[in-house]
């Protein structure tokens, strides 16, 4: 079994950016639910499920960097395992009929995310999107080549 890794430039990505954005929604929490309106157009309980949404965003964006430096992608004979935080899937190579390349998040021509590989079941359907972000990108490619195209001499 081959195991790999969230690259290394995503994860100190995520350790940087997510906890500022973690703050700074919290901050906005409390601010929201503190500071005195010059014309209270909200109701206290409009106010609080606002603030309850800003705390919301805080604590995922909290959570990120935990999901991001746990997270595994591992490929065996079998099959697919991926983790992220709590989250373990595992997909058996009898799962998979396809798979696709889905380009990643760009602004304009910069990209801001590495695109995802999204494998299709027998039904047609998607079973999981794998993440740009793991190492062995090539392998995983490799290997989900040799899977599908057993499917098609079998």
């Amino acid at each position: 079994m081959k195991e790999y890794r969230v690259r290394k430039v995503w994860l100190w990505l995520f350790t940087i950016i997510a906890p500022t954005l973690a703050l700074g929604f919290l901050t906005v929490a409390v601010v929201t639910v503190f500071t005195p309106d010059v014309n209270p157009t909200q109701t206290l309980a409009q106010k609080a499920l606002s603030s309850s949404i800003w705390v919301l965003l805080g604590l995922v964006m909290a959570y990120a960097p935990w999901a991001v430096w746990t997270g595994r992608l591992s490929l065996s004979e079998t099959g697919i395992r991926i983790k992220y935080g709590f989250r373990t899937r595992e997909i058996h190579k009898e799962q998979i009929r396809s798979y696709s390349l889905m380009p990643g998040v760009k602004m304009l021509a910069m990209p801001l995310g590495p695109g995802s590989i999204w494998i299709y079941g027998s039904d047609k359907n998607k079973i999981i999107s794998i993440p740009g972000y793991f190492e062995g990108r090539a392998e995983l490619l490799a290997w989900l080549d040799k899977v599908t195209s057993d499917k098609v001499a079998g």
